[in-house]
């Protein structure tokens, strides 16, 4: 007799020492032989191995075909689930005649509990029973330690202890851990006790516990039965909580490629680390946690749905062999029998170990069943790969797929190795006109970037899994927006040397939150069989594309050469378009066809139309299809033009033609250089241009791209050759020519020729009556104006270069046009003379080839005035009347009483309204000639008291103006008349509340000497570069080297006796007069703005300005130079009249020549520069309240241009 009849004998003995034979016979018959039998238990637990299973499902393959390999797969499935339906059936019915025999052990037991009853009665009470027994609150290995250190020697037992063995569960243990050993010790221990009421305990707990028991293996098989269906949660959930009596039994599932712990019953998700599931997760043992709020790992928001209120929590994790946690079992307030909380017992850990035990083994036959759907599926790719038509193929994979996650959905991307993106494959169109069975499949590339989930699984080359793809970071809505708010699984396939060749994306899981990692291990056995149907597709395909190459290949290259020879013939690009889009027309049997080409002036492109209109069309850079195929170089071929954003139907609109397929191919120069494109439109006999169509016209465009670099070669060569042939008729003419019209005739002539422009004038600056006055004959009326009017006067002021596309929309000047002209575009450049003054000004008006003057036509005409300068240093000292230099200066008209004088005769005063006007800010310097410009001057130091005070003779001071008007050169802002307008910038100034009576005389004459000889004799060649200016700081010591170089002039003008205006001032006067002077001259250097503005600030927070102070004096004289140097922003600013006497240097030196850049450049000098200035003034004077005032007008002005250049945004 084995083991287990040797305890079933002996409970049969144990029990029948009740009284209660039946019952006891019963007992020791069914219910302990079959609890007693571990390897029968065994089976319960365990599934065939995994060799015997792969023989049964595959068996010998080798020597059939794939479909009979399938075949034989599909019935081994079947006879294996017919096993195991078979094996349960039979386990079934043990279990039932199992429960029946229980049931009548059950009855006896409960007539043997009420007799032990009565005897119980009349023993002693000392013994407690076992519901009353203290069962320690200790660990479950602890429990059993201390169980078997107190189990006493013998059979004696005293009246008030407890044996051990109805102790700890002892014999639910030794049931569970299928303990041979403990279980013979215990049956050894019960039948040597005499004491009938302690074995009557020992029976009721054996009893109790065996039922127990048999609850348990109940749950197992129960829970066996569920694995692998969305119910096992929920089975195990319910049952565990019959065991166990608790509030709430979660059963939580971990899922470590999304990193997040799954509860399906309660809808819930918790990140990985959250919590105390992550600690529990992190710890791998069992948690108590008494009052679970206050442990430091709750989380609010991930424990609180569950455990808000809970008294006593426990988490049991199930971990594997490897150390990883599966799930975790989780008991929330677990009750006793009268329904209060208590901790969890020593039979609770029992159980759960049990369950542990259970969900592992059932986790482990998952994942045989597991590995043998992959090893189905691994095998099923021998069949798969000998199918060609890819696309049914992968069809099938689909349904399969989806059948077996139970998704609704399946995507594969598959990766492009060279390209480095994803693509799809799908179902094509049979090409027409194909002398071959082409393969209809084609493929979608898509940007990893853009490629959503399973972009960033192809990065990673790590599986993805999400409960809800739109809160994955890089949801893609136009890839992963099917199912967006449903799970999503990525799967990438790593092939041998770790590269990703394909991505398998399962999406919206039919039943539960989650997909599982028997999920995930189906995709990749998925994308196995996927990437052998790829390699057959691209075989197929290749082998197919091949055959159709070589059978029309012939038929190109006959066609293609024809064409070269003739294309490489012509040498017009005109006459080549032609020729290049009427064969490309015939070729590739297009309804119409355009060439654009790249125009490197302007951008974008020009349209040179063979058919349907002889207007050439100006696109845009990047506008429209043709636009982006010159722009990214990419071949464009769409079969509805309608339904690409990128096309323009305007031209559709303005012809009545309609657009409907497109074939747009680059044209690049044998450099690589996108040079234009071919436009193909509208298929004929077809619904879009094929594939063959794109071949043709790519090798087609390599012989345009060679001939038109030729053509342009041959006409850039043409257009040199003319340039050399006009400048050589220029030079010559200027050694042949006898009168500056004949010689000026000539140039306006060339260069009208050469730039290609309607009209061309050439127009000399007379600076002593300030205008502008036309030379040669060239057919065109012009008359003179102005020197502030009109862009030519606004060239000859500022010295700048004017290229207008739209006239219309320049606001910068007003401009007078012969009655006959209409303007377009505009060339305006200045002619200079050879010491680099503005003498005169050519303007060229509308392009008639372009609509707008080229670069290489701005440096034509600059070099046609350079010409036109060097005529003007001929012939201007032998014919100065040809240049309005006949008026006689106005000391020569004087009388020498009048010279001597220091009171100015009535020939030389200023009377209303001219007295009004040099007083005002409306004063408008270009308005007057050389003459009147002396008389203001005169005017200006009489009523300052200087010529009476300092003894000056009128014709010394006149000599004295004089001779600064000879030493300013003629540069733009740096000439006589700027000097003049900031003199009575300045006199309007101090004649503000009669702001001189604050100051001296000698004071006065320093500062009006300073200002109008601020800028003398400034030239361009006095700008040095940085290196030079360094030099130049060390030997001036810090000075400023422009404003020494202006102070030295005016050592030098002053030390001629003729205009010597300090003669009769005595050596003390003097000191103080070029102190001053050269001291306020010097404060104009730009670096000294801001550091005057700060030290009268600083003198203003010390308290009111004090005019006794010589050197706060002399710093409110240095603003108020440095405001008058500035003039022109000061002065009324009207849009509606030319700005040429409202702008600032800097400005248009920034602006270069752009209106917007202007605009822009003005508003930023007079933010940053003019406001602090009129700020500090305002301080110190409140009598230039008007200057602040026009200030802020001209501001408003400015930036209500700037508004209207800028688009709303």
């Amino acid at each position: 007799m084995n083991s287990n009849d040797d305890q079933s004998s002996q409970l049969s003995s144990f029990l029948k020492s009740f009284g209660g034979r039946n019952a006891s016979t019963n007992m020791a018959s069914s219910p302990t032989q079959n609890l007693l039998q571990p390897k029968q238990k065994q089976n319960l637990m365990t599934l065939p191995e995994d060799n015997d299973l792969d023989a049964q499902i595959f068996g010998d393959t080798s020597e059939s075909n794939a479909n009979q390999m399938q075949l034989a797969h599909m019935e081994a499935l079947i006879q294996m689930k017919s096993q195991q339906i078979e094996r349960l059936q039979a386990e079934i019915r043990v279990l039932h005649r199992i429960q029946n025999d229980q049931a009548v052990a059950l009855e006896m037991a409960l007539q043997d509990r009420r007799e032990l009853e009565k005897q119980l009665a009349q023993t002693q009470t000392g013994i407690p029973t076992l519901g009353n027994a203290a069962i320690p609150q200790t660990e479950d290995q602890k429990m059993a330690k201390n169980s078997k250190k107190n189990r006493p020697g013998s059979a004696h037992f005293k009246t008030s202890e407890t044996p051990y063995f109805l102790e700890n569960s002892m014999f639910l243990r030794a049931f569970l851990r299928n303990d041979q050993a403990s279980l013979d010790e215990l049956v050894k221990s019960i039948t040597s006790v005499n004491d009938t009421n302690t074995r009557g305990l020992a029976g009721q707990a054996l009893f109790s516990q065996m039922q127990r028991y048999m609850q348990l293996n109940q749950l197992f098989e129960r829970l066996f039965d569920e694995s692998g269906t969305e119910n096992l949660v929920t089975t195990f959930e319910q049952n565990v909580r019959n065991l166990l009596d608790s509030r709430r039994i979660l059963l939580w599932l971990v899922i470590p490629s999304a990193k997040v712990i799954v509860s399906r019953t309660a809808s819930l998700l918790v990140p990985e680390g959250e919590g105390l599931l992550g600690k529990a997760i992190s710890e791998g043992q069992r948690l108590v946690l008494p009052d679970p709020s206050r442990d430091p790992s709750y989380s609010l928001d991930y424990d609180g749905p569950v455990i808000s209120n809970a008294r006593v929590v426990l988490y049991q994790p199930v971990v594997n062999t490897k150390k990883e946690v599966l799930w975790v079992i989780q008991i929330v307030d677990r009750l006793s029998p009268k329904g209060t909380v208590v901790t969890p017992s020593g039979d609770d850990y029992l159980i759960l170990d049990f369950l542990s035990l259970s969900l592992l083994r059932i986790y482990q036959d998952e994942s045989r069943i597991d590995e043998m759907i992959k090893r189905i599926l691994t095998e099923s790719t021998r069949s798969l790969l000998t199918e060609r038509q890819v696309m049914p193929l992968l069809e099938t994979v689909q349904l399969t797929v989806t059948h077996l996650v139970g998704c609704e959905s399946l995507q594969i991307f598959f990766a492009d190795q060279q390209k480095g993106n994803l693509f799809q494959l799908c179902e094509g169109k049979q090409q027409s006109g194909s002398e071959v069975n082409i393969s209809a499949i084609t493929r979608n590339d898509i940007a990893v970037d853009q490629a959503g989930i399973a972009g960033v699984a192809y990065t990673q080359k790590k599986t993805v899994n999400v409960a809800v793809a739109n809160e994955h970071p890089d949801f893609n809505r136009d890839i992963d927006g099917e199912y967006p708010n449903g799970p999503c699984l990525a799967v990438p396939l790593l092939g041998s040397k770790g590269t990703v060749s394909l991505v398998a994306v399962a999406r919206q899981k039919k039943n539960g939150l989650m997909f599982t990692g028997s999920d995930e291990i189906i995709l990749e056995a998925l994308s196995r069989v996927s990437q052998g149907a790829l390699a057959n597709a691209q075989s197929h395909e290749r082998n197919i594309s091949e055959i159709q190459l070589a059978l029309n290949n012939h038929k190109y290259y006959t066609a293609l050469l024809a064409v070269a020879q003739e294309l490489s013939a012509v040498l017009d690009t005109d006459t080549l378009v032609r020729k290049i889009m009427t064969k490309a027309q015939s070729f590739i049997g297009a309804d119409r066809c355009s060439l654009f080409l790249v125009d490197k002036e302007r951008g974008g492109l020009w349209s040179m139309v063979a058919h349907g209109t002889s207007e050439r069309i100006h696109i845009a850079e990047g506008y429209g299809i043709a636009g982006h195929v010159a722009k990214t170089g990419e071949t464009i071929n769409i079969p509805d033009a309608y339904n690409d954003p990128r096309f323009n139907p305007s031209v559709d609109k303005s012809t009545g033609y309609r657009t409907k397929s497109i074939l747009c191919v680059p044209i690049k120069s044998s450099s690589g250089i996108i040079i234009g494109c071919t436009q193909m439109i509208n298929k004929l006999g077809a619904v879009e241009f094929s594939r063959t169509d794109v071949e043709l016209m790519t090798a087609f465009n390599v012989f345009c791209g060679i001939a038109l670099s030729n053509a342009q070669l041959y006409e850039a060569a043409t257009k040199s050759k003319k340039k050399m042939t006009a400048m050589l008729d220029i030079a010559l003419s200027l050694s042949t020519s006898t009168t500056l019209e004949e010689l000026i005739t000539s140039i306006i002539s060339r260069a009208r020729e050469l730039i290609e422009a309607e009209h061309c004038f050439l127009f000399a600056v007379d600076r002593l009556h300030n205008k502008l006055r036309p030379l040669g004959n060239v057919g065109d009326e012009a008359k003179e104006f102005s020197i502030k009017e009109d862009a030519v006067g606004y060239v000859a002021l500022t010295g700048s270069e004017i290229n207008i596309e739209n006239v219309e929309n320049e606001k910068r000047f007003k401009d007078l046009w012969p009655a006959n002209i209409k303007a377009k575009q505009m060339l305006v450049i200045p002619v200079l003379d050879a010491s680099g003054q503005v003498v005169g000004i050519a303007k060229a008006i509308n392009k008639t080839t372009m609509p707008r003057f080229t670069s290489e036509d701005q440096s034509l005409l600059r070099a046609f005035s350079s010409f036109a300068g060097l005529a003007f240093d001929r012939f201007i000292a032998r014919q100065p009347a040809e240049f309005g230099l006949t008026d006689i200066p106005l000391i020569e008209t004087l009388s020498p009483t009048e010279l001597t004088a220091v009171v100015p005769s009535d020939r030389l005063r200023v009377f209303d309204p001219l007295t009004g006007i040099v007083g005002s800010l409306n004063f408008d310097v270009y308005s007057y000639p050389r003459n009147e410009l002396y008389r203001f001057l005169i005017h200006i130091f009489t009523e300052m008291g200087l010529l009476s005070t300092f003894t000056i003779p009128i014709g010394v001071a006149l000599r004295f103006f004089s001779s600064i008007a000879d030493n300013y050169q003629q540069l733009p802002f740096h000439d006589f008349a700027n000097a003049v307008s900031t003199t009575q910038f300045a006199f309007w100034l101090m004649m503000l509340n009669k702001l001189y009576i604050q100051f001296t005389k000698i004071e006065l004459l320093s500062f009006f000497v300073a200002a109008l000889c601020h800028d003398l004799g400034h030239s361009d060649r006095i700008t040095v570069n940085a290196q030079v200016q360094a030099a130049l700081d060390v030997l001036y010591k810090d000075q400023p080297v422009n404003e020494t170089f202006h102070c030295a002039a005016l050592i030098y003008l002053l030390a001629q006796p003729t205009c010597n205006i300090l003669e009769n001032l005595d050596s003390g006067y003097v000191n103080d007069f070029w102190t001053l002077c050269i001291d306020l001259m010097l404060s104009l250097d730009p670096s000294q703005h801001a550091k005057l503005i700060e030290e009268m600030d600083i003198r203003l927070n010390r308290g009111p300005f004090d005019f006794k102070d010589k050197a706060a004096k002399a710093l409110l004289l240095k603003l108020m130079l440095k405001s008058a140097v500035t003039a022109e922003v000061f002065r009324p600013f009207d849009p509606t009249k030319p700005w040429t006497t409202s702008v600032n240097k800097l400005s248009v030196v920034a602006s270069k020549g752009d209106q917007k850049v202007l605009l822009e450049e003005m508003t930023k000098y007079l933010n940053e520069t003019s406001t602090p200035l009129v700020r500090v003034l305002l301080r110190t004077m409140t009598n230039v309240q008007p200057l602040s005032d026009q200030l802020k007008l001209n501001m408003n002005g400015w930036k209500e241009q700037l508004d209207k250049l800028t688009p709303a945004q």
